[in-house]
């Protein structure tokens, strides 16, 4: 089943259906001025 989904989207042969939220992950929201990284390294001297 899933390897038909992959198929469908890669071919454009979908639909969204209705479906309740079913979990949430708490983020860190950043300012968009503060030094961001993949890897969450702040920069030499900065503050954290």
């Amino acid at each position: 089943m899933r390897t038909e989904a992959f198929d469908a989207m890669a071919t454009g042969e979908w639909e969204l259906a209705p479906d309740q939220w079913q979990d949430t992950e708490p983020l860190l929201w950043k300012p968009p001025t503060a030094w961001f990284s993949v890897y969450a390294t702040p920069m030499y001297g900065a503050c954290h």
